[in-house]
């Protein structure tokens, strides 16, 4: 029987919903499936597998900075197939072309490309009261999900397989705000900048429960201080049930550039109202 690794990052709980459908998929083809979900500890290795699959969400219309750094430690793969899939609220960018370029280059061989739809939990939207995509994935997306794990189990086995061409880039406007948290600004000026308020704080420890890189440690009061391995994806603030963390995605210095994102959104995705109350994400009654 055909042994398969999938890993995994899911912050919000859609990737991983894709995940286990496209498992389904394979494992109804004859596949034995290991899932690993990236934050939970180290994956194996994908040596002495039949074929390795990655998933991962798109930040700021790349890869996230943990899902990158796997991606740089991993084994060289000599012609181990391997298969991908992004989950976006729309707007990929060219993460895709970032992740299959990079296994190329270890030596893999690609078998398989599967872009879905997912809720975008962004910080600056979520503040504003919207959720893009809010409804996905859906039933047909984890059905598609399901047979593209079909699908890949076929072309490992031999099937033709012919690769899509690389993904557009995104307009100028989003690349511009990817330059503006590249991994150097974020590690030098944006994770600097965290705050709590020390009146407001109740040392629950949620900050540090719901970040993916372990990036927040407790001082001796049980508050939160933040290291330097952070991905931007500002949960520790979306999830405070108090709301007593100011991170740097509230400056104002972002608000022309996130302003003049959503915008555009708007015009192309869908999307619903939603209030943020005790770190939950709440759908506004009666928003359609």
């Amino acid at each position: 029987m055909p042994k398969t690794l999938i890993v995994y990052f899911s912050q919000a709980g859609s990737t991983a919903k894709v995940a286990n459908a496209v498992a389904t998929g394979l494992r109804g083809a004859g596949h034995e499936v290991d899932l690993h979900e990236l934050t939970t500890g180290k994956p194996p290795s994908p040596t002495g597998y039949d074929a390795f699959g990655i998933g991962t969400p798109v930040y700021v219309f790349r890869l996230p900075f943990n899902v990158s750094r796997y991606l740089e430690g991993l084994p060289q793969f000599n012609g181990l197939p391997f298969f991908v899939f992004l989950q976006s609220a729309g707007v990929p960018g060219d993460a895709g072309n970032a992740l299959r370029g990079t296994l190329t280059g270890k030596g893999g061989r690609e078998v398989g490309f599967f872009h879905g739809k997912g809720p975008s939990h962004a910080y600056a939207w979520i503040r504003h009261g919207i959720l893009f995509s809010p409804d996905h994935p859906t039933p047909a997306g984890l059905e598609a999900a399901d047979a593209f794990g079909k699908a890949v189990a076929d072309r490992v086995a031999g099937a033709p397989y012919e690769p899509p061409p690389p993904d557009p880039k995104p307009p100028g406007l989003f690349r511009l705000a990817r330059a503006s948290t590249n991994a150097w600004v974020v590690r030098h000026v944006i994770s600097r900048g965290f705050r709590v308020r020390s009146d407001v704080c109740n040392a629950c420890g949620k900050c540090i429960e719901v970040c993916p890189t372990g990036n927040i440690q407790a001082d001796a009061q049980g508050r939160p201080v933040w290291g330097r391995d952070c991905i931007v994806c500002a949960f520790c603030d979306l999830r405070c049930p108090v709301e007593a963390i100011r991170s740097p995605m509230r400056w104002s210095t972002f608000s022309p550039l996130l302003n003049a994102m959503e915008r555009k959104l708007l015009g192309c995705l869908p999307h619903a109202r939603v209030k943020l109350e005790g770190g939950e994400v709440k759908r506004i009654a009666g928003d359609a």
